[in-house]
């Protein structure tokens, strides 16, 4: 073989090795692997042969109610404080922390059969409320009333669109049944928009007290005339009786106009 396709001299002392070298300590030697078979025990490191023997031993021979607990009576006081607990809770508690894990278990799941049953009674008494609640509301609804200020009120409503230029006096009830829509809060007819048996006993009370409204003002329009009062006196009068919700100082001009058509034609109809 040529010299050139020899293999170059090692570069380095440390890679050269002789037969009188020290053999390698090296974990992959089987020399120097841990036996599994035979005579030889494999004990995995850092565990001791029975210590897990020992332990177990330990565990079922000692008292476990002299180790330390993680609740300490100054935790379960410190706890029933945060939670707002009385004395009797607290005593609960203490007793609760004495038991074994078994009767705890026990106890808290004795505790949640309990609350469930306590919530289904609970529900039954609640429909059963509901369901009185329910004919309560129905009855109060069909025999629902104004009450009187509230027929003061309406009636105030009435007089207040009478001397107001409107279009037709023969029937007032539908200015006054928009004006209740738009301002029912402010009248305390909240049911007025919502329940149809308030709404019928209001427009059947707004119908009657419209009749009685007209015949007032008619025979205020004629006493005007049989004493000879002034428009001016008539309507101030008018306006301090029938205005809402201020009376102004001095008479509105559309509320004198009105007035002074409702006596004009009345003059018609007296003989003086």
């Amino acid at each position: 073989m040529s010299r050139g396709s020899e293999s170059p001299p090692p570069s380095s002392l440390s890679l050269h090795r002789n037969r009188h070298s020290s053999p390698r300590h090296t974990p992959y030697n089987s020399e120097h692997r841990p036996h599994r078979n035979g005579n030889e025990n494999f004990n995995p490191p850092g565990i001791r042969p029975g210590s897990i023997i020992i332990a177990s031993h330990l565990l079922h021979t000692q008292d476990l109610s002299r180790l330390p607990s993680l609740t300490t009576l100054v935790n379960v006081d410190e706890f029933s404080s945060q939670y707002g607990l009385n004395n009797g809770q607290r005593k609960a508690v203490h007793a609760f922390c004495k038991m074994s894990s078994e009767d705890r278990a026990v106890t808290i799941f004795l505790r949640l059969l309990r609350m469930e049953r306590q919530n289904d009674e609970i529900q039954v008494q609640m429909q059963q409320v509901q369901s009185h609640l329910d004919n309560i509301a129905a009855f109060c609804v069909q025999n629902w009333k104004p009450s009187p200020e509230q027929v003061k009120l309406l009636k105030s409503l009435l007089r207040h669109y009478i001397i107001r230029p409107v279009i037709s006096y023969n029937n007032l009830v539908p200015l006054v049944e928009t004006y209740i829509l738009d301002h029912a809060a402010q009248l305390r007819l909240g049911l007025y928009k919502d329940d149809p048996t308030v709404k019928t006993v209001v427009n059947a009370l707004l119908v009657k007290e419209n009749g009685n409204t007209r015949s007032a003002i008619r025979k205020l329009v004629w006493t005007s005339l049989t004493e000879r009062s002034s428009l001016e006196t008539f309507t101030k009068k008018i306006v301090q009786a029938y205005h809402l919700p201020t009376i102004p100082a001095s008479p509105p001009q559309d509320i004198m106009a009105c007035m002074a058509l409702m006596r004009k034609i009345a003059q018609a109809y007296t003989v003086f």
